[in-house]
């Protein structure tokens, strides 16, 4: 009944999309020897609407005439002629004259006494080698102009002059005056009521009396803005005059309210209904000192109630260790975890203490240094189970991460991708009650095509825990876990795996996962989903691992997107079993899996 169902549905989409086809007038390319017809007709973009083609093909006849002389082909020449069959569309001819391709030979500077030519060509199109395209030459100039500002030059100034030769290259020649450098004169702050003005020099970073630099503005306005502080921060720099030697920096901000409290709701298929709340001071002290206390419930609600975790965590952030720009924070938390997919009870009292170290504004390293104290309590579900009986057992930890972010949007990102890898080594010398080391290591990537609008989606994780010296066994509940609606969706919460003699899962010491997904967009806020996960879990060595024990899971879904966040409704079905009907699923859930 299902393969019928899906066999019927396939057949309707191929009827509906031939009968299109049918009705839609035709391109076609003549004269182009350079790039191929399905290349050009995507830098044209055409509407594939019959009723639209013919008013967007002058668009798109120029669009098309911008990508040749992009190109090189800076005396190609684009027209078009319609013709009319005696049955069937019309056909668009698309007549193309390409001409020579002209390419940069050179870029001949005079005049550059405080920059070496190669940092001038750096930021240029018209490199030497590449086609030469006239209508970017405006904008090299701008850019080198921005290089020598960068240095204090803000009077700088160019002339260019291009040379055709006879073997069509160009030789591009510009003369630099380069004026005199100026530097940083005074910096003003306004506008803070709470937070400190040297704090605000210090994360502004613009010493007085050094050379003035543009990119220290907009490092500057970042900087401020990545607080949280404040709600709107401008670092501009003021009017010079021409005989002047210096430039006033005006820094002016806006904060946002110290105190805030949070308190949110939220359901899924896997986690249960969840509240949470949140409450924190942005700047206790007037330098970024944060203070924050985070609660968290998630219970089941079917059947009965059962509690699923209860969570408690208060934390402070001091961005300024030992005077540095290093920020460090201790986190004291009380954690208390009832997997819904086995019988134990983990409740975790901890002290973290992390150091954030930035590398760039997309990557950051995290050194943490942690004190646990767990009590696992074993059939706790049991009728008379005296679980208060378990003592809390200690241990120490250190962790370092790496995290790369160039993500687009952080909630709802369409291009760019993301990186990150964890190492984790845990009792040991440190002393404590079990040992083990874990690594992790993660990928997601996000590319959008706009015609039609559609999203790509890439996740790649896999993970190594155990102990080096083989003399300590893993605890189960460190191990790692696949299946669920956030991992491999056709399968139940940690389900995947080998099981103990009761049939409960015990996970595994190594684990990969994949989830691709598309996301074609529907209608304004909708988008659809097409996805497939794929999931390992194994105590093999690696070299004895084989995809044939991988568990996948296909499916489709929409999607719902709002400011806030994106709700979604996937159903899905194990890999094994997609056959038949009853063995798929609905998940419901606020949030993508990635």
């Amino acid at each position: 009944m299902a393969k019928r169902f899906i066999k019927s549905g396939l057949l309707f989409a191929v009827l509906l999309t031939a009968a299109a086809w049918a009705e839609t007038p035709r391109v076609e390319l003549q004269g182009n020897r350079a790039f191929g017809s399905r290349r050009l007709l995507r830098e044209m973009s055409l509407d594939r609407a019959g009723e639209f083609i013919g008013d967007s093909l002058p668009a798109a006849l120029a669009r098309l005439s911008g990508f040749y002389r992009r190109s090189g082909y800076i005396q190609s020449r684009v027209e078009y002629i319609r013709e009319e069959p005696v049955s069937g569309p019309a056909v668009f001819k698309v007549l193309v004259d390409e001409g020579p391709r002209f390419t940069v030979g050179a870029v001949v500077f005079s005049g550059n006494d405080s920059v070496p030519p190669e940092k001038l060509i750096r930021p240029m199109g018209n490199r030497p080698g590449r086609p030469y395209n006239p209508d970017a030459l405006g904008d090299d100039e701008f850019k080198m102009l921005m290089v020598y500002a960068d240095r204090g030059f803000v009077f700088a100034g160019l002339e260019s002059g291009v040379e055709v030769l006879p073997d069509n290259t160009v030789v591009i020649n510009l003369a630099v005056s380069e004026g005199r450098r100026v530097r940083v004169g005074s910096v003003g702050i306004r506008g803070n009521s709470f937070a400190a003005g040297r704090y605000i020099s210090r994360k502004v970073n613009i010493p007085e009396g050094g050379f003035f630099s543009r990119q220290s503005l907009l490092s500057g306005e970042m900087a401020l803005s990545s607080t949280g502080i404040f709600r709107e921060a401008r670092v501009q720099a003021g009017a010079v005059a021409p005989d002047s030697q210096h430039i006033d920096i005006a820094v002016s901000v806006a904060e946002r309210p110290r105190r805030r409290f949070e308190i949110g709701l939220g359901y899924g298929s896997g986690d249960a209904f969840r509240v949470m709340g949140k409450w924190l001071n942005r700047n206790v002290g007037g330098w970024g000192q944060r203070l924050e206390f985070n609660g968290l419930l998630a219970a089941q609600l079917w059947r009965d109630i059962r509690l699923v975790r209860g969570r408690a965590q208060a934390s402070y952030l001091e961005p300024w260790l030992a005077g540095r720009n290093l920020p460090g924070q201790a986190s004291l938390y009380y954690d208390d975890y009832r997997p819904p997919y086995t019988d134990y009870r983990l409740q975790t009292v901890g002290l973290d203490l992390d150091v954030f170290q930035r590398l760039d504004p997309s990557a950051y390293i995290d050194w943490r240094a942690s004190q646990q104290w767990l009590k696992l309590s074993s059939n706790w579900l049991d009728p008379g189970y005296p679980s208060d009986t378990v003592r809390y057992h200690g241990r120490r930890s250190v962790f370092s991460g790496w995290f790369y972010n160039r993500l687009d949007d952080p909630i709802m990102p369409r291009n760019g991708f993301s990186a990150q890898a964890e190492g984790e080594y845990t009792g040991g010398f440190f002393g404590g009650f079990s040992t083990f080391q874990r690594i992790n290591a993660s990928w997601m990537g996000y590319m959008t095509v706009s015609r039609p609008r559609t999203t790509m989606v890439c996740r790649l994780r896999g993970g190594v825990i155990g102990d080096w010296n083989k003399k300590h066994q893993v605890p189960y509940y460190e191990k790692f876990y696949l299946g669920g609606p956030t991992t491999v969706r056709g399968y139940a919460n940690g389900s995947i795996g080998k099981t103990d003699i009761n049939g409960r899962p015990i996970g595994g010491k190594k684990m990969a996962l994949a989830n691709v997904e598309i996301r074609p967009a529907i209608y304004r806020r909708w988008l659809a989903s097409l996805f497939l996960d794929v999931g390992l879990l194994s105590d093999s060595p690696v070299k004895k691992m084989s995809l044939s024990e991988a568990y996948t899971s296909p499916g489709f879904g929409l999607r719902y997107v709002l400011p806030l966040g994106t709700g979604r409704l996937d159903f899905t079905a194990p890999g094994t079993q997609m056959d038949c009907i009853k063995n798929w699923k609905a998940i419901v859930a606020w949030g993508e899996v990635f």
